[in-house]
Formats: structure tokens, C-alpha cells, sequence
């Protein structure tokens, strides 16, 4: 049986709840390295979810209030500078054009936002590769795609994701 990615969010909505509260090392439990282990492991299954799909080669969500990683594809370590320079650039467009757009360490030019500036797009010169970043009430979804491979594809994937995300008050 084939579920979309929608379809596996809604499955697994108690992970989300858990997100928006949540803080790795302050379980209350005695065993709260074994509720962080739970927790990520939750998230793997998303992140997953993801990968399943040919238009994204990396992906992460991370917290938009401390910059804490909820996710990502294994190798894809996004700065909590990186970050922060993302989400002041939906406010400041002209640093985003000058500076450009760096993920785990590698430059992007900022392209364009969408229609409603919802999303932010850039593209590496060297290789071809693009990336999509689509910030939510809470957290903020970051993906790259190669070259080759359908932009549009790696985008309308991770514009369902942010919209089911603040659907469901993320």
C-alpha cells in the first residue's frame, strides 16, 4: 500500500505533538535518554517518508524558537547560524540576494520567493543542485535536490509537508 506523505504525518500526528513541546535531555523520566532515543527515532520515519522520494536528496526540520533539529537525512548538519540567517532572510530579501543562502556548509544563490513568500528557493552554481526551505509556526523544513532532478517536484513535496505542518499547528 502506498501512503503519501500527508497520509503518514496524519498516522503518526502524536509525534507532532510531542514536537512542539519538546526539548531533548528534560524528560522527566528516569530513563530520558530513552525518550530522546523514542522521540528521534519517530522522526526518522518521517524524514523517511521524505526520502522515498526521488526529488529530495537531504532534508531537516528544526525548531524556528532554538534552532534545535527535529530531523534530517543522515550527513545534512544545518548551523544554527545557518539557520537563523534563513529565517531573517524572508524579512530581509536584499541580504539574501548579496550573501546568498548556505546549508550544511554549502553556498546557494538565492533565486526567488514564491508567490506569496511562503517559500525560499536558491540554486548552487557548481553543481546544479537547488534547495527549498518552507518556515512553519514552529519549525522550519530545509531541502536540497540534485541536478536533474524536478525542482518543481522537490518543492511541491515540502510545500504539502509546511502546509499539513501549520494545518495541524506546527
Amino acid at each position: 500500500m502506498i501512503f503519501s506523505v500527508a497520509d503518514f504525518f496524519i498516522t503518526n500526528m502524536h509525534v507532532f505533538e510531542m514536537a512542539s513541546n519538546y526539548s531533548p535531555g528534560r524528560s522527566s523520566s528516569r530513563n530520558s535518554n530513552k525518550a530522546d532515543g523514542e522521540f528521534y527515532d519517530k522522526w526518522e520515519r518521517y524524514t523517511q517518508a521524505l526520502m522515498d522520494k526521488p526529488s529530495v536528496s537531504s532534508f531537516a526540520i528544526h525548531s524556528k524558537n532554538n534552532c534545535r533539529k527535529w530531523t534530517s537525512t543522515p550527513g545534512f548538519h544545518v548551523t544554527k547560524d545557518e539557520i537563523e540567517s534563513l529565517l531573517s532572510g524572508f524579512s530581509d530579501e536584499q541580504r539574501l540576494r548579496m550573501e546568498g543562502i548556505s546549508l550544511a556548509g554549502h553556498p546557494y544563490t538565492f533565486t526567488r520567493f514564491n508567490l506569496n513568500r511562503v517559500m525560499m528557493f536558491g540554486r548552487c552554481s557548481k553543481t546544479g543542485s537547488g534547495c527549498a526551505v518552507y518556515p512553519c509556526n514552529t519549525c522550519v523544513i530545509i531541502a536540497t535536490h540534485e541536478e536533474g532532478a524536478q525542482t518543481s517536484l522537490c518543492c511541491n513535496s515540502i510545500e504539502k509537508l509546511g502546509d499539513f505542518l501549520i494545518e495541524n499547528g506546527f
